[in-house]
């Protein structure tokens, strides 16, 4: 039994959107003007800035086309068109819900 989703063969929103709310990840995307980029991100609460309008930063994404995330790295809202996507990789964080005893 496998104990994560496989990657799907294209990089379909939803399962981008799932880990994302989930985990942070790692993206690598083609930008607008060519270049690559990869970036750190997450839409998970407990790793968005504390202030109250990060629910209406990611509720305002109207479009199926792109998606608003919270940059780790650069501290700053950012988006990317999942059709851009090159890389996608889920960052599994340790857990302290275990009892090693």
């Amino acid at each position: 039994m496998e104990k994560y989703p496989r990657q799907p063969s294209s990089y379909d929103p939803i399962y981008i959107k799932a880990w994302l709310y989930n985990e942070q990840c790692r993206i690598t995307f083609k930008k607008k003007d060519g270049s690559k980029r990869t970036m750190l991100c997450t839409l998970n609460p407990k790793y968005l800035p504390e202030q109250s309008d990060w629910e209406g930063q990611t509720q305002r994404q109207t479009s199926n086309s792109h998606v608003i995330v919270w940059d780790l790295e650069k501290h700053n809202w950012r988006t990317f068109r999942y059709d851009s996507v090159l890389e996608f990789l889920p960052v599994i964080q340790p857990s302290n819900d275990f009892d090693y005893e």
